[in-house]
Order: C-alpha cells, then structure tokens, then sequence
C-alpha cells in the first residue's frame, strides 16, 4: 500500500473517531455500563426456547423497539442484535438435526421467527447493518462510542459492495 493511500486512511479513521475518545468513553462508562448490562438482562434468549418461542419474538421486538428509539443505546441495541440472530441462527441449526425446518436457509428461518408484523425486507436490513455495528465494535460492545456521528453515513448508508472494496 502507497503512503499517500496509508495517509488518506489515516485522516479517513480521525475523522471518523471522536476527539479525545477516551477521556470521552471514561466520562460515559458508568452510564454506557448500565445500558448495556439492562439490554444484555432483557434480551437473553432462554436456554430452553425453541425457535417458534413467543419468548424469541419479544426479545427481537425489545431490540428493534431499542434500536427505533435511536441515539448512542440503538447502536448498542444493533449490536446485541446481531449476537441474538447468531444465537437463533444455531439454534435452528440443532433444531434441523431434529429434523425441523427442511427445505429452507436457516437465516430465512431465523427472519421469519423475529419479523412479526415487519416486512423481511426491512428485518434484512435491519440484520446488514447490526453486523455492521459489530463489526465496527471489533473486541468490545465499548468501541461503537468512540466514533463519531460521521460513522453512521457509513453503517446506514453505503452498500455492503462498497465497503467490501467491490463496487
């Protein structure tokens, strides 16, 4: 990689970090710390549910409910998501070895046990771009307040093709 190219990443990430993060996240922590542990308590999915538990489609509506809500609590919201459709995802994965849900991906499975009254069009997306918050989050849930507001031009609205460097 050319320096020029090194240096334009460089200002891209500053620009996209908030000044003096962690004086910033230290400020935060404790009300940050609270948030999360209440959206972790309320959107644990039982070690006895099943994929077609009511339990399952409350959980995602407490997040997507969380996420509506915006401000700095919807990214964590969007990152828990993405942790709950992993858990339902294998889930469904040993409910196959059982012999259920023949026929169909388990993420078709998976968006049709949280969407409720919601189109899957927009509970896909909704999936896009938690996994983009996580991504972002990297090693901790804690990382997502170190970026700025700019970042969300980013998670919201550039096409996955473009942030994969293909398109």
């Amino acid at each position: 990689m050319a320096d020029s190219q090194l240096n334009g990443i460089g200002k891209l990430v500053q620009s996209l970090v908030i000044p003096n993060a962690e004086k910033e996240m230290h400020s935060k922590c404790e009300n940050l710390l609270s948030k999360w542990i209440y959206l972790l308590r309320s959107s644990q999915i039982p070690a006895d549910a099943s994929s077609t538990d009511t339990r399952i489609q409350y959980i995602f509506n407490f997040l997507f409910d969380t996420i509506q809500a915006g401000g700095f609590s919807s990214r964590l919201a969007y990152y828990r998501l993405y942790g709950c459709f992993e858990t339902l995802e294998n889930l469904i994965q040993a409910e196959r070895k059982q012999g259920l849900h023949d026929g169909k991906k388990t993420a078709s499975v998976a968006m049709d046990a949280v969407r409720g009254h919601r189109p899957n069009g927009k509970i896909s997306l909704l999936r896009r771009i938690a996994k983009r918050w996580y991504m972002l989050a990297g090693q901790s849930v804690f990382f997502l307040f170190v970026y700025s507001t700019r970042v969300e031009s980013i998670v919201y609205e550039t096409p996955a093709r473009k942030l994969l460097g293909e398109g």
